[in-house]
């Protein structure tokens, strides 16, 4: 069988991660309804779909007269795979985990896989022989951004998830905030703020700003805290208010 490469281990976020002696990998898949067999987003607000980070980076990067490149071609091969034969799918992942394993212990690093880069994939609800992916390695760190709020207390030892607010959601994520849980939030400008005020039954509560640009290691933030990003790509021109201005 051919090898089937699905994690990337080299992008401009993910190569902060080496000064904390961490391997970081993402999983990409063409996000939303992009590939044309099904939702792997189901959550998404309208502005997260058109603002996703799918469409900034070197994935914004297409020949004038074109409407694609190899990278969002890319992308949307692994998205078919997963819906067309998620078994062969699952085993092409497991396998490139395992690679990826093995070469951060030859280099001696920790190793944290974020399998949502584009997308908001329940993974704890894919079973292999009855094991989900957490369990078969329980010595790898995963970590997510979600827009599904009932995925904030799965209780997976190795598997953090940070909710992430939209222009739809915000009441929720500032639940999420009140109870502990980090929210990640996309602000306008190149500036993040100190804090982010919720009010709550007339009260005022305020939480720390993280710099989640930083590195994406949202394993290693403080417990409830706000992760500030600032917006990229399309995000840039946003006026629905998935971008806080400041």
């Amino acid at each position: 069988m051919k090898k089937i490469e699905l994690l990337t281990r080299s992008t401009a976020k993910m190569d902060k991660a080496l000064k904390l002696n961490v391997l970081n990998c993402i999983l990409h898949l063409a996000p939303a309804t992009v590939a044309g067999l099904g939702d792997v987003c189901h959550h998404a607000s309208p502005a997260c779909r058109a603002a996703c980070i799918h469409y900034s980076g070197r994935a914004a990067m297409i020949k004038k007269g074109e409407n694609t490149n190899t990278i969002i071609e890319a992308r949307k091969r692994k998205t078919k795979l997963f819906f067309q034969d998620n078994k062969a799918f699952m085993a092409a992942l497991f396998a490139d985990i395992a690679r990826q394993q093995n070469y951060a212990a030859k280099k001696c690093m920790a190793l944290a896989i974020r399998l949502n880069g584009t997308s908001d994939i329940p993974w704890e609800k894919i079973r292999h022989d009855g094991k989900s992916i957490f369990d078969l390695f329980p010595d790898v760190q995963f970590y997510d951004y979600t827009k599904n709020p009932d995925r904030l207390s799965l209780g997976i030892s190795n598997y953090h998830v940070t909710f992430s607010r939209s222009e739809i959601n915000e009441t929720i994520a500032h639940e999420k905030l009140l109870k502990g849980h980090n929210v990640a939030i996309v602000f306008a400008g190149k500036r993040l703020p100190e804090k982010y005020t919720v009010i709550d039954n007339e009260m005022e509560f305020v939480f720390d700003v993280i710099n989640g640009d930083e590195h994406d290691l949202r394993h290693l933030d403080p417990r409830g805290v706000v992760v500030g990003l600032t917006a990229k790509g399309k995000g840039k021109k946003d006026t629905s208010g998935f971008v806080v201005a400041l």
